[in-house]
């Protein structure tokens, strides 16, 4: 067994992730062996510790001191990069990794990173993760069910940890996630309220796949089932559901999009989350003016990027499935009145005062009949706008705070019933 010592952890998943990188090959490959180290613990503060389980790496170039050294948390920054540059692995394993502090344990299973070689993974997976943290009195748990990552690139991400920057992300050619569960006591709940004071998340599933040219991403999806939310019954949160005739909140989401990098156009083909038992509401658009340093700048880069570009056209698309009926029924309900009654208020609002505060024009008209027609027969409604004329900065938006200033440089489009 192997024991380092180290102020916090930070530094040994770095060097862990870093390991996973690789100059470009060289015109002579090296010799390739397996190595493997038994148990790494390092000890950290307060009592805490961290315990990799036999590290495994499979037809690797680095000898036993090496791969060791990545592990360490004191290995010199120039060290590592020194054993990095040449690392080369068909496979690295570590079966649990198990973080253990007076206040709980963590432990993540099954990991195996395949094909490495010149910062890139073709594959990085975990079987589990699962835990449970006491904060005070309170007990956190979480289990996360098996992850895979594919088409892993974390050689910018090792590049801008090595100039100083930590702002970034790797690159991931897709993603299978089968979910995970969290629990955790409301505070502002009594523990002997009735139903208990127990927040419960889960997600049953979430899938991803993406295109890249170099960092920039050129396609993209993501779709994300059963993100279901339990709210203690006497919280206000539970309380607020209840109202609306709800146990709980029952999400998923799906997204579309890709870029053009030569146009440099960001075109969102389609954002839907949707609710069970609610309805769901999709978002279309598209964004001009956007160059790749929206995606490979530095922070300040990305924001400035992203107030310089343009919008020409963005679309809202609303697909009732009960809402509206729960919110007509709460408000009777609070109101003291029946359904018609305001029901006939929601119609007022959509045909009368909504012209009015959106500055009465063709806009808004059409929008305020689109809307009147959907209080009738609420079963879906679309709401599409395009510039008029030139494209509008994103930054020029952002200064407008008057609604019938915006509809005024749109032209707009509504209907209702599809």
């Amino acid at each position: 067994m192997t024991r380092f010592r180290s102020a916090n952890f930070a530094p040994v998943f770095l060097l862990a992730f870093m390991a996973l990188a690789n100059a470009p090959a060289r015109a002579q490959a090296p010799a390739l062996a397996d190595v493997s180290l038994d148990r790494v613990v390092v000890e950290g503060r307060a009592g805490a510790t961290l315990t990799l389980d036999k590290i495994d790496a499979t037809s690797t170039n680095l000898t036993h001191d090496e791969l060791a050294s990545l592990f360490k948390p004191d290995t010199p920054k120039d060290a590592a990069s020194a054993v990095l540059a040449k690392m080369q692995a068909a496979k690295l394993t570590i079966p649990s990794a198990v973080l253990a502090t007076p206040e709980g344990t963590a432990t993540l299973r099954g990991v195996v990173a395949e094909q490495i070689a010149n910062g890139h993974v073709a594959k990085a997976s975990s079987t589990g993760f699962e835990g449970s943290i006491k904060d005070g009195a309170d007990l956190i748990t979480f289990l996360s069910r098996s992850i895979e990552l594919r088409d892993l690139d974390l050689s910018s991400l090792i590049a801008r940890f090595r100039a100083g920057d930590l702002y970034g992300s790797p690159r991931v050619g897709a993603i299978d996630w089968k979910g995970f569960e969290a629990s955790f006591p409301d505070r502002d709940t009594p523990a002997d309220a009735q139903g208990g004071n127990i927040f419960k998340f889960s997600l049953g599933s979430l899938t991803a796949q993406n295109t890249y040219d170099g960092d920039t991403p050129l396609k993209g999806s993501a779709k994300g089932e059963h993100l279901v939310i339990v709210a203690p019954p006497a919280s206000q949160l539970g309380a607020a559901l209840a109202g609306f005739g709800y146990d709980k909140l029952d999400l998923g989401f799906n997204v579309v999009g890709d870029y053009d990098k030569s146009a440099r156009n960001l075109n969102l083909k389609n954002y839907t989350l949707d609710a069970a038992g609610a309805g769901a509401l999709s978002i279309s658009g598209s964004l001009a003016n956007l160059p790749p340093t929206m995606f490979t700048g530095d922070r300040a880069t990305r924001a400035a990027s992203a107030r310089n570009a343009t919008l020409s056209k963005l679309g809202v698309h609303y697909v009732d499935a009960g809402l509206f009926a729960r919110l007509n029924d709460y408000f009777a309900t609070a109101q003291g009145q029946t359904k018609d009654e305001v029901k006939a208020q929601w119609s007022l609002l959509a045909k009368q005062i909504l012209p009015l505060l959106l500055g009465g024009d063709a806009g808004a008209q059409k929008l305020s009949a689109a809307l009147a027609a959907f209080v009738e027969d609420p079963k879906a409604v679309t709401i599409s706008a395009t510039a008029k004329g030139a494209p509008l900065k994103i930054a020029d938006l952002l200064k407008l705070s008057d609604p019938g200033d915006l509809l005024a440089r749109l032209d707009i489009s509504a209907k209702s019933g599809e």
